[in-house]
């Protein structure tokens, strides 16, 4: 997103529009892919010296669960996206697009879980348990059976 200067100097100035998803440099990501562009809705002001710009950044993914492995849609939202950008030309033309998607991909989920109650893989078997359920028995938790070693057992008699 490129701003020019002098269209926004002492006139707050409202820009609308998108970035092709490809400016997140993310093609070869395999637990994420974008569905959409980036969708920004900001104001832009530029004071002596400053280019101020606050407004929204959307983009439509799909994450992979980090649970069970299945991609789900999940739309990401910066509400609150702001950027000050000092300049010395007032003819001079700012591109935004690296703090756009710098500010992007921070609010991305770093543990992202296509519901609440996803209930995971089999740890035997690996079938997903949100769509199917399988034989396996959970293992048995003994804690205790390490004392029941011939070392452990040893040191305990003395």
């Amino acid at each position: 997103m490129n701003i020019e200067i002098a269209r926004v100097f002492n006139k707050p100035t409202r820009f609308e529009g998108d970035e092709p998803s490809s400016v997140f440099e993310m093609d070869e990501e395999k637990t994420m892919r974008f569905e959409g562009p980036l969708c920004y809705n900001v104001v832009a002001e530029a004071i002596p010296g400053e280019l101020v710009v606050r407004g929204r950044l959307v983009v439509k993914m799909a994450f992979r669960c980090s649970l069970c492995g299945d991609f789900f849609p999940k739309k990401v939202e910066e509400d609150d996206f702001s950027c000050v950008r000092s300049f010395n030309d007032m003819h001079e033309v700012v591109n935004l697009t690296e703090e756009m998607r710098e500010s992007m991909i921070l609010v991305f989920p770093s543990y992202p879980v296509c519901r609440p109650d996803c209930k995971g893989l089999c740890t035997q078997c690996g079938i997903n348990r949100n769509t199917g359920t399988c034989s396996c028995r959970p293992p048995r938790e003994n804690r205790w059976d390490a004392l029941d070693s011939p070392e452990v057992r040893e040191k305990i008699r003395r």
